[in-house]
């Protein structure tokens, strides 16, 4: 679906508006990313690592706020591709739950 919205933006010329959008999904899902790391830190403190985060927790949670910022600044300037790009990432939902229930049956 998200490749053929991509597809009626290019042809419609709109490339500015299908940059705004991606950008706006990309920054988010980088910062939710990142902010996972946290969360698995906390759910599993004894796990061995193999890599060793320099600067932990201090350049992790920069970049989170970076991110933050991103994905706020374009919603607040751009709020069309910002809905836009929370749309197609909510049209993931149904599908997600739909292809984990059958797994489990």
């Amino acid at each position: 679906m998200q490749a053929a919205w991509a597809s009626v933006l290019i042809v419609t010329g709109t490339y500015e508006y299908l940059i705004d959008y991606a950008l706006f999904a990309i920054w988010l899902f980088y910062g939710l990313s990142v902010a996972g790391l946290f969360v698995l830190r906390r759910k599993f403190p004894d796990l061995e690592r193999p890599y060793k985060m320099w600067g932990y927790p201090v350049t992790p949670a920069l970049f989170v706020l970076v991110a933050g910022w991103f994905v706020v600044n374009t919603a607040i300037e751009r709020p069309g591709p910002s809905l836009t790009a929370l749309g197609l990432i909510a049209l993931g939902f149904p599908a997600y739950w739909y292809w984990t229930s059958r797994r489990r049956s």
